[in-house]
């Protein structure tokens, strides 16, 4: 994974490589430096959220996600991607990144943006398996993500919530995204 990709992979297939003028994680896609953080990390952080500020916690993560949900379609709006380009890219950046495999077939989106409410899937949830089996929706992060970039990418007031989740013993993360 480290230092130039191989012939058969592009540097943009690549979820971070290292620069090697200087020795950083970077994320070709975007041009961006990145941290790689593990499962244990993730908890520790999820954990002491919680102990802290109990049910406020879910809003902060989901918060948090949401700013970053807006800052990847603004860069995707500065690299003069269209709408549908700009989806794309935030679907694919989520497997890249590791946060799990999003399944949004096109069609179902554009049906579900008439009736002004969609549906996401998401195979493999990051924060699910590092919350553990908790009984509880965990992906606020996501949900705040998918909120986020939707916000942008459609010009209008959104909400997202999980309603499955593998920390549920759900077969997977499905999120309601719908226009306030």
């Amino acid at each position: 994974m480290f230092g130039k990709p191989s012939k058969s992979t592009s540097s943009s297939d690549l979820p971070a490589i290292l620069n090697p003028k200087t020795g950083l994680l970077e994320d070709p896609l975007v041009n961006r430096r990145v941290m790689i953080i593990d499962s244990d990390f993730y908890k520790a952080l999820h954990d002491n959220l919680y102990k802290r500020f109990e049910s406020g916690a879910s809003l902060i993560l989901y918060e948090m996600g949401t700013g970053y949900g807006e800052l990847i379609s603004k860069n995707a709006d500065g690299m003069g991607m269209g709408k549908l380009e700009a989806y794309r890219k935030f679907i694919e950046r989520g497997k890249r990144q590791g946060y799990g495999e999003f399944i949004v077939p096109l069609l179902q989106s554009i049906l579900s943006s008439i009736r002004g409410e969609g549906k996401i899937v998401l195979k493999n949830s990051f924060f699910a398996a590092a919350s553990g089996i908790t009984g509880k929706t965990e992906c606020w992060i996501v949900a705040g993500m998918i909120a986020g970039a939707a916000r942008r990418i459609l010009d209008k007031e959104v909400i997202c919530s999980e309603e499955m989740c593998l920390s549920k013993r759900d077969q997977h993360c499905q999120f309601i995204l719908k226009l306030k």
